[in-house]
């Protein structure tokens, strides 16, 4: 019976019955964490009392988990609630292709995308060790755009009843229990393997059967077997003849070859590797076939001049050896790697992101403030230092060389090009702006990311208005670092958004349409001759682009780990490419930390935890009680949130786990929940939540098109603080929206200034926050919730205020890396508040992030044990060798 809409299994939301078999039900449903859609297969009953296949059912699952190729539906997990077992697995909409071949044959050029795409799939599943062993047209999903999805990769299938002697009964899955074992069926009668249908066993050259006869079945529009009942269908896939008259006349000569490679009923004499087919198909869809419908004359003519060019190659050959004797063996293409060593900015300083390598591979280029100001640097590998560039001196910015190698376009809040021999930097008077990535080609045609939220804008750089080179399509946020291909026209771009959005772009001077590539999360680069290098979480990864079809090809490897990215701006990462195909890349170098109560003249008085290298957020919060830490930690590419359960002597556990940004967590009034801000809608733009401590479903707070930071959560709960970025580049303003949802926010700043990084006063009756009102960072405190004077705290600036439990002193960071403290009189009515000259408590080493204990004796710090170097910019050559 069909699970009715609302109920679960496990996390997920029924939504609908998608469709029903032998092998169980599949609905559609709703996976509340990831806030998308899935495919729910509920296995039959059957499995749930069979201990064996219900194991090898999971193994399988983890197994094709690890399957990441765009032509290949995901499988997400394994549930079992309440003896119902169900596979979780990616929701592919559109029609199969056994839905397309039902109208008939597919056009030729149609068809070998097709196959191609699938061949693709086949390839990356089979280099895993991984074989489908029931590839049909009903498991082959092709959606309106002509991108394929192969569905179901290597799942048993449960026996299916026996079903009456129907034509679709040849389509009907035949297996038995075991279906692993030696002597069983398993698979699709009109598509399976003569050793298939044997019972014998089967390797990765039982899918490459069964993909020969898809493809000549799309090319000729029936089934190439096809009886009334499943042994007749078996029969005709061991003994019948192949009717090779069914193709059409035009069908190239290396596709006709291909497909007698691929049926061959002796499995030794089949074609061995898909990847053959794959490069038949591209060889076909590129012009290189011929149709076999030619004269025979031509055929002769075409004989005979084959037979003058082999003896005329003959010729040359004699007349060369001698040559190619005495010349010297060619030296092997070994990867290497080089390791640059650098001018640091500051110690333990994270470097400023933005690097560039020349086109052709000897001279990279970064941004370094080395006993002076922040300035562009130049390293020529020839060399064994690095030279400053005069005149370049102000904020880092993205770094573009010419064509020609002999100047830099860089963005410091206006475009300026820098000749490397010597001129000085000169802004260009162009109305432009690139802070979020730019490119430009060798007709002088420049690509740039004017702001966060926007499409791409193209403009001559001789000058002009800008105009638009993308188009943004909801739920795209933004797109981002463009960069062109070789050709000058072909360009990538990120493109910031939701899961499944999100990735690297393909567009085209000339047209506002683009394409989605691959999943990423970083800004790409290319490396001739066909690879697209991106980041992935932290890890950078390397994908081979077909240069004919611009499509994504085989499996994505992995370069490095680590990669250096800049948290606060989505996408941005430390990587550069040369004409050359030389990558360099900066990794980031973390140091080593220990959770540390000190007291407060900075001496420890105790610690938590152990040692920690994680990548660390600002989020460091104790609950109201102080038993219990919530931090904000980067592991395995994930920031998430983490909790350490006893405040002196707990280990860590994670809080959230997805893959997205999860930090600036804040606790409620009686510490059993935790609010705070993610990015779960991809591009690093902000929502609040809330989750109870103990574990359960997060609820949302707030979701908006702007961004949001989470800042504190009232002692009275009545209101959540938060600070709000109306509009790109506007300033951030603090906001509060009641707890219990009654009444509108309120807006408690409005000013053309940054207003962050807030505080509620114990009572509730105060707000401590930082503003940039002076031109840098200082501490100010004002009145909740009626407006009232606004009073300046710190001297000389100051970061991150945070109250004492009593309301009597308040704590911020100075920018000399101290902690201050500052006498406070808050009075019962009013706004006429009293307080002292800040005191110098103690210095930090490392980020000043702190948290004061409710009496102010003690600090928890974040106590940077060893001190990181400054990461070298690391070159790689010869790499696509491997």
């Amino acid at each position: 019976m069909a699970l009715p809409g609302g109920s679960r299994i496990g996390p997920y939301e029924i939504l609908s019955l998608l469709g029903t078999g032998g092998m169980g039900e599949v609905y559609r449903a709703r996976d509340p964490k990831l806030n998308r859609d899935v495919a729910l297969k509920v296995l039959p009953a059957a499995f749930a009392t069979d201990a064996d296949r219900l194991a090898r059912f999971r193994r399988e699952a983890q197994a094709l988990g690890a399957l990441n190729h765009p032509n290949i539906a995901h499988i997400y997990g394994f549930e079992d609630s309440g003896g119902m077992p169900a596979l979780v697995l990616e929701l592919v909409e559109g029609p199969t292709l056994g839905d397309r071949l039902s109208r008939g044959s597919i056009d030729l050029d149609e068809a070998l995308r097709i196959a191609l795409q699938i061949a693709q799939a086949l390839e990356a599943a089979h280099q895993q060790s991984i074989v489908h062993r029931d590839l049909k047209p009903a498991n082959i999903k092709v959606r309106d755009d002509g991108s394929v999805k192969v569905l179901d990769f290597g799942l048993a299938k449960a026996l299916e009843p026996v079903a009456p002697a129907t034509p679709e009964a040849a389509n009907s899955p035949t297996l038995t229990n075991r279906a692993t074992e030696l002597g069983v069926i398993l698979g699709t009668a009109a598509y399976m393997s003569p050793e298939q249908a044997r019972g014998k066993p089967v390797d990765k050259r039982a899918d490459i059967w069964s993909f020969g006869v898809v493809v000549f079945e799309m090319l000729s529009g029936r089934r190439m077997f096809d009886g009334e009942t499943i042994s007749d269908t078996l029969a005709g896939v061991l003994k019948s003849e192949l009717d090779w008259n069914a193709l059409p006349a035009a069908t190239p000569a290396g596709v006709r070859r291909l497909l007698r490679r691929c049926l061959e009923r002796d499995s030794k004499h089949r074609m061995h590797d898909i990847a053959d087919a794959r490069l038949e198909i591209e060889d076909a869809i590129a012009g290189g076939g011929e149709p076999v419908g030619e004269s025979s004359r031509t055929a002769v003519a075409r004989r005979e001049r084959a037979l003058w060019f082999a003896a005329l190659i003959a010729g040359i050959a004699g007349s060369v050896a001698l040559t190619l004797y005495l010349r010297p063996a060619p030296v092997d293409q070994f990867e290497t790697r080089l390791q640059l060593v650098v001018p640091s900015s500051a110690p333990g300083a994270v470097p400023p992101i933005p690097i560039a390598l020349s086109p052709d591979g000897r001279t990279v280029a970064y941004w370094a403030a080395s006993g002076g100001p922040m300035q562009l640097w130049l390293r020529p590998l020839a060399s064994e230092a690095s030279l400053p560039v005069a005149g370049t001196a102000g904020q880092p910015g993205y770094l573009v060389w010419a064509p020609d190698g002999r100047s830099i376009l860089h963005w410091s809040g206006t475009l300026k090009e820098v000749s490397i021999d010597g001129g000085a930097s000169h802004s260009l008077n162009l109305a432009a702006a690139g802070g979020f990535g730019l490119t430009r080609n060798a007709s002088g045609v420049l690509l740039l990311a004017p702001a966060n939220l926007s499409p791409l804008a193209r403009l001559p750089l001789s000058g002009g208005k800008p105009e638009p080179a993308s188009r943004l399509i909801p739920p795209q946020i933004g797109h981002r670092f463009p960069y062109f291909l070789p050709d000058g026209e072909h360009f990538l771009f990120l493109v910031s958004g939701p899961p499944g959005v999100q990735g690297i772009f393909l567009g085209v001077l000339g047209s506002l349409d683009a394409r989605r590539l691959v999943d990423a999360d970083t800004a790409a680069v290319f490396s001739p001759p066909n690879f697209v290098v991106y980041g992935k979480q932290d890890a950078l990864f390397a994908q081979r682009m077909n240069m004919r079809t611009f499509e994504m090809e085989g499996e994505a490897v992995r370069l490095a780990d680590r990669l250096l990215q800049n948290r606060t701006v989505f996408g941005i990462a430390s990587l550069a490419a040369s004409a050359t195909g030389a990558i360099a890349y900066r990794q980031a170098a973390l140091p080593k930390y220990q959770l540390t109560w000190v007291d407060r003249t900075g001496n420890p008085v105790g610690i938590v935890g152990g040692v920690d290298s994680a990548e660390f957020d600002a989020t460091l919060r104790v609950s109201p009680d102080e038993r219990t830490i919530v931090l904000g930690r980067r592991e395995n590419g994930n920031s998430d949130l983490w909790t350490i359960a006893n405040a002196q002597h707990g280990a860590l556990q994670r809080f959230t786990s997805a893959p997205w940004f999860d930090s600036a967590a804040v606790w409620s009034p009686d510490g059993k929940d935790i609010a705070f801000q993610s990015s779960r809608k991809g591009g690093g733009f902000y929502d609040l939540y809330r989750k109870p401590l103990g574990g359960g479903d997060e609820t949302v707070i707030l979701e908006s098109a702007e961004n949001k930071t989470m800042s504190d959560w009232s002692l009275d709960n009545k209101y959540w603080l938060f600070v709000l970025q109306g509009r790109e580049q506007a300033a951030r303003d603090l906001w509060a929206m009641p707890v219990n949802g009654d009444g509108k926010p309120i807006q408690i700043t409005k000013t053309p200034f940054d207003e962050t990084t807030a505080r509620f006063s114990p009572d509730s009756r105060w707000v401590a926050y930082q503003s940039s009102a002076t031109g840098s960072q200082d501490v100010y405190v004002r009145p909740f919730p009626a407006p009232g004077r606004e009073w300046r705290i710190s001297v000389g600036g100051g970061l991150s205020p945070k109250w004492r439990g009593d309301g009597g002193e308040l704590y911020y960071a100075g920018p000399d890396n101290r902690l201050y403290a500052v006498r406070m009189r808050l009075p019962a009515s009013g706004d006429a508040l009293e307080h002292e000259t800040p005191v110098p408590l103690f210095a930090f080493r490392g980020s000043p992030i702190f948290v004061p204990s409710r009496d102010g004796r003690r600090f928890l710090i974040r106590q940077m044990l060893e001190e990181p170097p400054t990461p070298a910019i690391t070159l790689i050559q010869n790499w696509q060798h491997r």
